[in-house]
C-alpha cells in the first residue's frame, strides 16, 4: 500500500538482506575488510550460526584447522555468529581453540546516526 502511495518502485525495507544493493556502514566495511583478509589466497570455509554448534563440532573445526603445509595453513575457517559464540569458545574445553583465532570482528548495531543513514539509503533504492 505504501509502496503505490510514495510512488515507489520497490519495497524499502525487506526481511532478508538486500544482495543487490547492501548498505555497507564504516563497521560493516570493516567486517568485509576482515573477511576478505581471512581468505586471501586459501580455501575457505565459513560456518555461520556457529553458536549453535555444539563442542564435538568445535572440536572438529579444530581438528581442520590443523591441515597445513610446513609453513603454511591451507584452509581458513571463519565462524560467523551471534555474540554467544565468542564466550562458547572462551568457555571451551579446547584450549587450542582461542589460540587459533587470527582475526576478531563483532558487528554491532547501529547507532541513531547510522540508522538515519540506512533509512535514507533503502528509500533511495526503492526509487
Amino acid at each position: 500500500m505504501y509502496k503505490q502511495f510514495y510512488g515507489f518502485k520497490e519495497k524499502p525495507f525487506q526481511l532478508v538482506p538486500e544482495l543487490d544493493s547492501p548498505y555497507l556502514s564504516d563497521k560493516h566495511r570493516n567486517a568485509l575488510t576482515c573477511l576478505q583478509y581471512g581468505l586471501t589466497e586459501n580455501m575457505g570455509i565459513i560456518i555461520d550460526e556457529a553458536q549453535n554448534l555444539t563442542a564435538e563440532a568445535l572440536e572438529a573445526v579444530r581438528v581442520l584447522s590443523n591441515l597445513k603445509t610446513e609453513n603454511q595453513a591451507l584452509l581458513q575457517i571463519m565462524l560467523v555468529g551471534e555474540s554467544e559464540i565468542i564466550d562458547k569458545i572462551k568457555n571451551s574445553r579446547i584450549r587450542q581453540l582461542p589460540q587459533r583465532i587470527a582475526v576478531h570482528y563483532n558487528l554491532t548495531g547501529l547507532d541513531p546516526k547510522e540508522t538515519g543513514k540506512y533509512i535514507s539509503f533503502r528509500l533511495r533504492q526503492a526509487g
